[in-house]
This record gives C-alpha cells, sequence and structure tokens, in this order.
C-alpha cells in the first residue's frame, strides 16, 4: 500500500484564511487524515505557506517591512489559525526554501530536454501609472463582477482595461519573449490522470477543458517576485504556481518513491492540478508516477452567511469541535457553492451532535452506570453493524468525501440507538447486551473522533484505549471502564 500524502492548497501572502478557506480545504484535509490513520492507512498531511507573487511584491513596497519580516509574521499567522481549529500538519513549509529552488530548476530542465519547454512572443500587460506588470486576474475591465463569493468574474473584452492596483487605465501592451509548457504534448498523460479521477465533478470538469482544447500554459512572470528563470539572463520569474506544484515534491522528498496525492483545494484551482500537475508529476521528475486523486469544493457564499469569518473571532464565540463539524455536515463534497447561516449552526449543533450523537453516548454511559458494569464483558458478542459501517466509511474516505462519510456515521448512530429500543436493551440487560452497548458506543466514539478529536474524550470510558485504529475495536474484551459525568452543552443562546 503506497503512502498517502494529503495535500492542502498553500495559502499566499498577504491573504488571509478565514472560515471559507477551512471548510472547503483544510478541514476535509485534515479529517481524512485522521482518518486515514483509524483505517490502518500510512499518511502525511502536508503544505506551506506561499511567499511569492505579485501580490507579495506589492505588499513589500507598500507596507516597507523587511522581506523576511514580512513572510514570516504571515507564516506564523498561517500555523495560528490552523491551530486554532486543531488542523495539525506532519509538515508545513514556506515555498521559498532552497530546496524546493533546486527541485524547480531541476524538473525546468528536465521538461525542457523532453521537449515540453518552449519559448515564444507573447502580449504582456503593464500599468503605465504604477507600472505594475499585469496578469488577467490583475487587469480589471469595466465589465467585470464581484460574484456572490467575493470572487471577481472577468469579462472575456480586453478593452476598457484598468490596473487593479491603483485603477489606471492606461494600460500598456508590449511584445516579449516568455517561456511556456506545451499541455498538448502531454494529453496521454493528462487524459490518464484525468481517468483515475473518483469525484466524478471534478472529473466532469477536467473532461470539459479537455472538449475545450489544450492551449499552451505561460508560467513566466515579469516584474515579479519570486524564483528566477534559469535560461536566460533576462529579469524573469517562474509563476508561483508552478513552484507550488512542484512543492508537493519537495514536501513528501523525503517518504520514497511509493506515495499516492491526494489533494484538497478549491474548485478555481483545479486547472492546475488536473491539467498541469500531471505532466509535472510524469515528466519533470524521475521517480513518481502519476497516482494522484484530487478533491474539489465550492466557494462560500458570502452574501448568504452571517457567522464571523475571521478564525480567531469564530472560535472565541464556539467551541472548537463545535465549529469543525458544523462546517463538515454543511459543507457540500461537491463543487456547488455553499453558505453558513449561524441559526442553522445552532440548530445543528444542538439537534444533531450534542442530542443525537452525545445523546446516545450518554444513554449508553448511563447504562452501564446503573448496571455497575466496570469491565467490558467478555460474551463474544458479535457486532456486525459496526464492521458494515467502517466499509461504507472507507468507500467514502477512498473518494475523499467526509461529508458523505459523516452522514454514514450518523445513519450508525441512529441504527445503534434503534437497536437499543426496540431490544430494550436498558430493562435488565444481560452481560451479552451489555457488552454489544459498550461496543456501539466504542464504534461511535471511533468513527466520530476524525470530525470531533477533542470533546470526544469525555465520553471515552474505555480505560487506556485511544481509539488510534479501527483494530482498537478487536481488544475491548475485560477492558476497564472509567466513567464522568461530562456531557456536551448545547447553545443555549448566540451572543453577538
Amino acid at each position: 500500500m503506497n503512502r498517502l500524502v494529503i495535500t492542502a492548497a498553500f495559502p499566499f501572502i498577504p491573504s488571509d484564511i478565514h472560515i471559507a478557506h477551512i471548510a472547503s480545504t483544510y478541514l476535509p484535509a485534515d479529517i481524512i487524515n485522521r482518518m486515514a490513520a483509524i483505517l490502518g492507512y500510512d499518511s502525511v498531511l502536508v503544505s506551506a505557506t506561499d511567499v511569492h507573487g505579485l501580490w507579495v511584491k506589492k505588499e513589500l513596497q507598500d507596507t516597507n517591512i523587511e522581506a523576511e519580516v514580512l513572510k514570516s509574521n504571515y507564516h506564523e499567522r498561517y500555523k495560528k489559525i490552523f491551530d486554532c481549529l486543531d488542523i495539525r500538519f506532519d509538515t508545513y513549509e514556506r515555498t521559498d526554501d532552497s530546496a524546493l529552488r533546486d527541485l524547480v530548476y531541476e524538473s525546468l530542465y528536465n521538461l525542457r530536454e523532453k521537449g515540453y519547454i518552449v519559448q515564444k512572443e507573447t502580449i504582456i500587460y503593464s500599468c503605465g501609472e504604477c507600472l505594475e506588470y499585469l496578469p488577467k486576474r490583475f487587469r480589471i475591465g469595466s465589465s467585470d463582477v464581484v460574484t456572490k463569493t467575493g470572487k471577481i468574474k472577468l469579462s472575456d473584452s480586453e478593452n476598457n482595461y484598468m490596473c487593479a492596483f491603483c485603477g489606471s487605465d492606461q494600460i500598456i501592451e508590449s511584445i516579449v519573449n516568455h517561456w511556456f509548457l506545451d499541455i498538448q504534448k502531454g494529453k496521454s498523460i493528462i487524459e490518464d490522470g484525468i481517468d483515475r479521477q473518483m469525484q466524478i465533478h471534478v472529473k466532469n470538469y477536467l473532461n470539459s477543458l479537455l472538449c475545450d482544447g489544450l492551449s499552451e500554459w505561460d508560467f513566466t512572470r515579469d516584474n515579479y517576485y519570486g524564483i528566477t528563470i534559469p535560461f536566460n539572463d533576462e529579469d524573469q520569474y517562474i509563476y508561483l504556481w508552478y513552484e507550488s506544484l512542484i512543492g508537493y515534491l519537495f514536501l513528501a522528498n523525503d517518504l520514497g518513491g511509493n506515495i499516492s496525492f491526494r489533494h484538497f483545494l478549491g474548485k478555481n484551482i483545479v486547472y492546475y492540478h488536473g491539467i498541469v500537475w500531471p505532466i509535472l508529476l510524469r515528466e519533470a521528475t524521475h521517480s513518481y508516477t502519476v497516482d494522484f486523486q484530487i478533491s474539489a469544493r465550492g466557494f462560500l457564499d458570502l452574501s448568504a452567511t452571517d457567522i464571523p469569518l475571521d478564525i480567531f473571532e469564530l472560535t472565541h464565540k464556539f467551541p472548537v469541535d463545535y465549529i469543525r463539524f458544523y462546517c463538515a455536515y454543511r459543507t457540500p463534497d461537491t463543487m456547488n457553492d455553499f453558505y453558513f447561516k449561524e441559526a442553522e449552526f445552532v440548530q445543528v449543533i444542538n439537534s444533531v451532535l450534542c442530542r443525537q450523537v452525545g445523546g446516545f453516548l450518554k444513554r449508553c454511559r448511563t447504562i452501564l452506570q446503573n448496571n455497575n458494569v466496570s469491565t467490558v464483558p467478555k460474551q463474544g458478542v458479535l457486532h456486525e453493524l459496526i464492521y458494515e459501517t467502517i466499509v461504507l466509511v472507507r468507500g467514502h474516505f477512498e473518494k475523499l468525501n467526509p461529508n458523505q462519510a459523516l452522514t454514514e456515521v450518523l445513519r450508525y448512530i441512529k441504527q445503534c440507538g434503534n437497536i437499543i429500543s426496540t431490544r430494550e436493551l436498558y430493562k435488565n440487560p444481560s452481560l451479552a447486551d451489555l457488552e454489544l452497548i459498550c461496543k456501539m458506543m466504542a464504534g461511535v466514539i471511533i468513527l466520530i473522533k476524525p470530525f470531533v478529536p477533542t470533546i470526544i474524550e469525555s465520553y471515552n470510558i474505555f480505560e487506556d484505549v485511544t481509539f488510534s485504529s479501527v483494530d482498537d475495536l478487536d481488544r475491548l474484551e475485560g477492558c476497564n471502564l472509567k466513567f464522568s459525568a461530562e456531557t456536551w452543552r448545547t447553545i443555549e443562546c448566540v451572543v453577538s
């Protein structure tokens, strides 16, 4: 079995990470990594702060802060945000590492040797007022619109552009030589990667790009902040997305060759991962195969969302695991946009997490306490439902669908509750009944743990059992039990 390298898209300076990014990218990646460990997979969760790009250059100019101070401040801020929500990376680096630069250069020379890189003339744009280089996303047209998710939807017209930095309409065209990646040359590699994708919405989107035709990809940038292109003496730089993709190899460099990538990202960057990345993975290095899956989600509809976006404000208002649970419960495993409502947040936490999940665990604990159970009985009871559920959860895990996995866990909890009610296990239960209750309770703990890793410990009555693997379910008989009175509190009111 290959080791899983689970990646979360690199946050880039000077953007801020708020709940939309957490819900679509970082939390799903963390949940899947935790599920991997429980299901017996060898996995690591990795990411990095992207410290290069046009926005970084502009930020350095505007703030007059030393580059290292600026990059370090953002890098530490991002790590604090992840820590706030108990998102645990095995490796979290920066893209200005010299080892990454060396790997980028090696990959470029390999690609050029294989005929994937060509130089050709192209038109670039710059601002006549502030002199900034203006790639397409920085040329704002009069017909461009801002969507409900806060993204700018660019028009197709090349007329009436103005600078996104200073607002000037003095846009200058220049003809320069740029380096391009010949995407068409790698079409068969791309098609193979698309065929392997398990998320149907990702596969459909990438196939639509193939139908539209594959054009060369310009990875050259002028007047930029980043890694210089090694092929000539001109003042040109490598676009941050080339560097970030190679960054995945850098983060996995010490893990050996038998690895599989699992990528978590927003729907706006599927192109880089599904079209460019397969070529780099197969042709830019000597030791990797095209073994990757893409898990992409939509945007948070800001116009319909009323919970705090700022992570520090949100975690001050609500418990961390409540936020994790709601995001996992509410964010679909598709590229459809979504929204968060505070009233719905309260309803989901109270009804689903506290009453359905917590209520079931409390009910089991109470039955065991009322019957003075101090150790898990040894009656050899088979709890087949948990193993059937694990198979279903594993299927959702392999497709990188934490929302659907959570739905399956909640279905299991409901089924367990029905077993207690229909068989009246709360009335004079036998030792076999009590053993079954112990095993159902353990099943809930281990399945819900990736979603709420901290608060679940309040219901872990099994002494010295960490539930770090499904194998722990086979070691329960004879285990000592320890009881507490802890419960999960409902949210009685929302204080603004």
